[in-house]
């Protein structure tokens, strides 16, 4: 664990409250609804980063959905008691996610004891690692029932809420705080000790109210929070066992239980903190998984096929899109015959793309569109070499290729692959929103790259000729008809 500075924010908060606490003339302290809110604001901004490990555990008491001679009887018996160890690394800003599992149960003599079928068998262990980030999700199981280690792709719309929720462990969610559930603030005593109650109440089908108890000491977080829907207790949480780790006030305990209307305890998960780091740098490499040789990967996004890894690598989910658009690439490539023209459904231009800085020099044009198949004007200020020159073309919002001693993709255009015959002659690089290519001396030309246009569609632009002073290129644009299969590649964030 690691100890460091105290946040700015909760030094704020404490001067707030002495000052609250003064002109009260020694009353008890206080703080209005605005200000927690804004304290909410800045406690996300803290803890925006973490490396967490957390021992949970979840007991279900539920009654089973389904019966005792029913097939999936067992399956969720075993369901109802689970113990796992988590290793996550959070990017909150980011909206990125690791986080290997280990399933904390005996889970072979489970499975010994209990004779289900294969399909259940291999979702009994709860042992997986995963990587979400820009909507889509990672996953890879070592090899357990199955026998061979496999990785998952998979399309996961909306942010991590699952992963990143233990960030906000021993905070008053924002939305009870908005002015719709009339939240409101008192002094109570608890214990011989003042403590701030919120209370907030909202009419509807249902009678949702909402009360916690938060402690000035701890940046008002809370120790506890109770929910009622009609005047009974639906849920319960409890923060306790509070440190300070990276300028935060933190929880390392934390429980929460659902109730059913006699008021037992339907479902309670219970967290252990282990260690926390908070507001730490991550960088790329933080989000990638060992996958070892032989590991089988299931594209349900892009390729919609399976097939193994060779070697052993560190891959993350940029990664994993790499080497699924390049073997579309490859497919369609050698599918419909990269070096001639007869697939593309018309040759929707022959141009001579010049070089970018010479072009500029001259007042010319050089940033070509292949939706309208035209060259566009841009505004450019200062040197266009480098970097300065990607940053230029990514504020046109228009366009799709330049030329500025390499071949240029960006925007919302992708580059996916090169035809075999040169590929030994390319070296490939990209960013966020930028694709480079640049071309060997000894590169076999024509050379033959697929693209994915900023408006969707493929387009196959053939380097013909390069010169000093640019390039010539005949671009052609690919039958729907025919390629309509690949059209998914433009759902892809890599």
């Amino acid at each position: 664990m690691k100890i460091e500075r105290i946040n700015e924010s909760f030094v704020k908060c404490l001067l707030l409250c002495m000052i609250s606490f003064l002109f009260a003339g020694g009353d008890a302290w206080s703080v209005t609804i605005g200000e927690l809110k804004q304290l909410s604001v800045e406690n996300s901004d803290v803890l925006n980063t973490a490396r967490l490990s957390y021992v949970k555990e979840r007991t279900d008491k539920r009654g089973l959905n389904a019966k005792p001679d029913d097939p999936y009887y067992l399956f969720q018996k075993i369901g109802q008691h689970t113990k796992v160890k988590v290793d996550a690394v959070v990017d909150g800003q980011g909206q990125r996610v690791k986080k290997i599992t280990t399933d904390l149960r005996d889970v072979e003599k489970l499975l010994k004891d209990n004779d289900l079928p294969m399909e259940q068998k291999m979702n009994v262990s709860l042992s997986k690692s995963m990587v979400y980030e820009n909507n889509y999700e990672m996953e890879f199981t070592q090899a357990s029932v199955l026998g061979y280690d496999s990785v998952g792709l998979f399309a996961a719309p909306g942010p991590p809420r699952h992963s990143t929720r233990v960030l906000d462990f021993g905070t008053v969610e924002p939305r009870w705080l908005e002015e719709e559930y009339g939240a409101e603030l008192r002094e109570i005593e608890r214990d011989g000790k003042q403590v701030t109650q919120i209370r907030f109440v909202k009419e509807g089908q249902a009678r949702i109210e909402g009360v916690a108890e938060i402690d000035e000491s701890l940046g008002y977080r809370f120790r506890n929070f109770k929910l009622f829907r009609d005047g009974k207790l639906v849920q319960e949480k409890v923060a306790d066992d509070y440190r300070m780790v990276g300028g935060a006030v933190y929880p390392f305990s934390y429980v929460e239980r659902f109730y059913d209307e006699a008021g037992e305890v339907l479902i309670e998960t219970r967290y252990d903190i282990e260690s926390a780091e908070f507001g730490v740098e991550l960088s790329d490499e933080d989000f990638r998984l060992l996958i070892p040789e032989g590991a089988r990967v299931m594209d349900t996004v892009l390729t919609k096929t399976t097939h193994t890894i060779s070697g052993d690598r560190y891959m993350g989910i940029g990664d994993l899109f790499d080497i699924e658009s390049r073997k579309i690439a490859d497919e369609m490539i050698e599918d419909f015959g990269a070096e001639d023209i007869e697939v593309v459904k018309e040759e929707i231009a022959r141009i001579f793309l010049p070089d970018a800085q010479s072009a500029r020099k001259k007042g010319d044009e050089f940033v070509f569109d292949l939706g309208s198949s035209e060259f566009i004007k841009i505004r450019t200020e200062g040197d266009i070499e480098g970097e300065d020159f990607c940053s230029s073309l990514l504020q046109t919002g228009r366009g799709d290729i330049a030329w500025n001693g390499r071949l240029v993709v960006f925007g919302g255009s992708k580059f996916v692959g090169w035809a075999k015959s040169c590929k030994e002659g390319v070296e490939y690089s990209r960013n966020e929103w930028v694709g480079l290519c640049e071309f060997s001396e000894n590169i076999k030309l024509p050379c033959s790259v697929l693209v994915i246009g900023r408006d969707g569609f493929n387009y196959k632009v053939v380097v013909e000729r390069i010169e000093g002073d640019g390039i010539y290129v005949s671009v052609g644009k690919f039958d729907s008809r025919k390629t309509g299969q690949y059209h998914m590649l433009e759902t892809a964030n890599f």
